[in-house]
């Protein structure tokens, strides 16, 4: 899967009487290691307050390309003081791009606010719409080329997992996959009193908030390091709960001891998505997480990885020598539209399920 990101925001510029607007946008990996191969219609709208299109144009994407410029010329004065949004997508459509299983967009849109100033709200950050079937999410994250706060493969994943096995065990699907009938039956809870849910590693939130506004009577705990506090508010500021839910944030350093207020806590759901990347760090998040089990030993794990190195395996030592058990395993193919079509193999991350031995 891949993601079109603002290099540069979008700005107007303006050359005697007309007015344009140009951003430097690429279309590349979640890590930003690699870029989009093929050519691609980039479809950039420049859009009023309530969401309506003013200006329209096709920008070709070829395969050489790292980043290209998108511009729409002959801007109306009268759009420029509503502080208008530029959405750059690979479809023509200002619609949610839509996560379920086997069936992911091949390129993730992104719109962010216009400003002639650099001040205005939406510099620095840009908006991703998504939608599954129970719910829609405005998630942003940050704008450039760093890969933190970014959404990640692995989150998209696991939330498309977590749709399709509320869902099924929802209808009572019989084919709801028994490796996995211990998550599905926490589930289930919701309807009953709720679910206490604590995420590491949250970056911009995007799993711990599609939890909290797919779910009522849902609580949810998001965890990060201090500099990712900033687009972690804002996001929780901007989530839609659930009827009783609830969402904050705390600042969890897996190096660090736990906080007052998380070691004071229980937990049903304690969940991880695309955090072994770093294999330095898999020691210490491995610590956190028998910590956690050992104050809330009924808890499940629920851990979304794609695997990019072998290195990344050593997690699954530790975790067995720190007492925890797999209990499930799940794969999530990305399957796009065109591989779907093409018969093309696309990648896939894997959601494992963990919870204490001998339960």
């Amino acid at each position: 899967m891949h993601y079109i990101r603002f290099l540069k925001p979008p700005r107007f510029y303006t050359n005697g009487s007309q007015t344009s607007v140009k951003a430097l946008v690429t279309v590349t990996t979640d890590l930003g290691d690699d870029f989009f191969h093929a050519e691609l219609k980039l479809e950039v709208a420049l859009l009023g307050q309530s969401n309506s299109t003013f200006e329209r144009k096709t920008i070709g994407w070829k395969p050489s390309m790292r980043a290209v410029w998108v511009e729409i010329t002959a801007v109306s004065p009268t759009l420029i003081r509503d502080t208008p949004s530029l959405l750059v997508s690979s479809r023509r459509s200002t619609k949610a791009d839509e996560i379920r299983m086997r069936h992911f967009p091949e390129v993730l849109s992104a719109c962010t606010r216009v400003t002639s100033s650099g001040e205005a709200f939406g510099v620095g950050r840009l908006e991703r719409k998504l939608r599954t079937r129970s719910t829609e999410l405005c998630i942003f994250e940050e704008m450039g080329e760093s890969i933190s706060r970014h959404i990640w493969d692995a989150a998209t994943a696991l939330i498309a997992y977590l749709d399709q096995t509320a869902q099924a065990k929802c209808k009572q699907n019989d084919s709801l996959d028994p490796s996995t009938s211990s998550f599905a039956s926490l589930l289930e809870m919701r309807h009953k009193c709720g679910l206490r849910i604590l995420e590491l590693g949250s970056g911009c939130g995007i799993v711990g908030i599609w939890m909290a506004t797919s779910f009522p009577n849902t609580q949810v705990v998001l965890t990060d390091l201090p500099e990712a506090m900033e687009i972690l508010g804002i996001n929780v500021n901007h989530a839609r709960v659930a009827m009783g839910s609830r969402l904050e944030k705390a600042v969890l350093d897996w190096d660090e001891e736990l906080p007052e207020d998380i070691v004071t806590r229980t937990f049903d759901l304690i969940i991880v998505s695309d955090c072994t990347y770093n294999c330095d760090s898999v020691p210490a998040l491995v610590k956190t997480l028998a910590t956690l089990i050992g104050q809330s030993f009924r808890a499940l794990i629920v851990v979304s990885m794609k695997i990019r190195h072998e290195s990344e395996l050593v997690f699954f030592d530790l975790i067995s020598e720190a007492g925890l058990a797999k209990l499930g395993k799940a794969s999530v193919p990305f399957f796009s539209a065109h591989e779907m079509a093409t018969q093309q193999p696309g990648e896939a991350a894997d959601v494992y399920v963990f919870g204490r031995s001998k339960r």
